[in-house]
């Protein structure tokens, strides 16, 4: 359950990085037949930040540990509202909290928050995520925590990400649910918004 843990942690530490940005530009759409994947396939909002397809997204995380694959529905509101916990972070629980496009496409994110969810201490998150972000995405990033209360919680992780659109929301679940391995779910704006509380 901790790694299970972990893996919520990071993957809600790059969506709250990339609600933010410090001069981003608006990523160039992908030209005809240009391969999906391909880091000038990202496509981003018209404020320059990448933006998930709305609907369930299946994103099978490697790193430490077993593969791990988890659901999570997202639309345009979800991630807005993820947004704003981002810009809340910034005026408070994070230093730093900056997505930048890369040259060649894709982006490129860095995050410095003080982190509630390890008891203490400051969490650096770096990486990049290349894809079209409405069929398919890759997110590659290392989170670093020191100075946490916890000593085992002082740690590297690195860890990659890939996402896979597979259409509408079930019924059952809701925006801004995710689900994990062994079926246990829960809201990521939720836990989002109770680590921020924390932070602060």
């Amino acid at each position: 359950m901790r790694l299970h843990t972990l893996t919520a942690t990071a993957l809600l530490a790059t969506l709250a990085a990339c609600g933010q940005k410090e001069g981003a530009k608006p990523a160039t759409a992908a030209a005809p037949g240009a391969e999906t994947g391909s880091p000038a396939a990202v496509k981003a909002d018209a404020a320059g930040s990448p933006r998930l397809k709305p609907g369930l997204w299946r994103v099978t995380m490697t790193g430490e540990g077993p593969v791990q694959a988890m659901r999570m529905c997202v639309d345009a509101a979800m991630q807005e509202k993820m947004s704003v916990i981002g810009a809340e972070q910034g005026a408070g629980a994070c230093q730093e909290n900056v997505v930048k496009p890369l040259p060649e496409g894709g982006f490129s994110f860095r995050a410095v928050c003080a982190s509630g969810i390890t008891q203490g201490g400051t969490t650096v998150t770096e990486g990049q995520i290349t894809g079209d972000m409405t069929t398919r995405y890759v997110n590659r990033m290392t989170s670093t925590t020191t100075g946490a209360a916890v000593a085992h919680m002082n740690r590297t992780v690195s860890m990659t990400a890939e996402g896979v659109f597979e259409g509408p929301c079930p019924a059952d679940m809701k925006a801004g649910d995710m689900e994990i391995p062994g079926g246990v779910r829960f809201n990521m704006i939720q836990m989002a918004e109770g680590a921020a509380r924390m932070g602060r």
